[in-house]
């Protein structure tokens, strides 16, 4: 993916509506990521200019160590609305999820993941979801990775393990 074909819209909830449009001048992808695995599953995208924060933009901080089972967060995303419709919401989506025991993660688990979830209920980030946000209030703790057809417990990249590459590709 080149960063001329790709731009982000922040400051609004209506999808293709609102807020501010910039395009990205450069993408990173972790260098020790495994398609296979998905292990190292991030990445940035740096803006060819600056976000202005208001009412509606506001920066996260980022975790600096993993969260205690059973902390409540916050999953969002412009995801598939359900594993069999490809229907694309205009409204963005949200839902909170327990984060859950590294047992109960899917078998293909490293400490640069965390998983959230409700082992038998379709609360969960879809198709599309990827690469959003999983939040304590204004943490980042995760970043949307994989889960099983839209139900279940899903993984996450783990912010708290990866954050010196965060640190280091947004020069912080």
């Amino acid at each position: 993916m080149r960063a001329a074909n790709v731009s982000i819209r922040a400051g609004t909830d209506q999808f293709m509506r609102g807020g501010v449009v910039i395009r990205a001048s450069n993408i990173y992808v972790h260098p020790s990521y495994s398609n296979v695995t998905q292990d190292y599953d991030i990445g940035l995208i740096r803006l060819a200019s600056p976000l202005t924060f208001g009412p509606n933009i506001s920066a996260v901080s980022l975790a600096r160590s993993k969260p205690a089972v059973g902390t409540s967060a916050l999953v969002s995303g412009w995801g598939d609305l359900d594993s069999t419709s490809e229907t694309i919401p205009t409204q963005l989506q949200k839902v909170t999820l327990p984060v859950v025991a590294d047992l109960q993660c899917p078998p293909v688990y490293t400490p640069r993941m965390i998983c959230a979830g409700y082992r038998n209920r379709s609360q969960s980030p879809c198709y599309g979801d990827s690469g959003g946000p999983l939040a304590v209030g204004s943490t980042l703790i995760g970043v949307v990775s994989h889960g099983r057809d839209c139900t279940g417990i899903s993984v996450y990249a783990n912010v708290a393990s990866l954050r010196s590459w965060i640190l280091s590709i947004a020069s912080i």
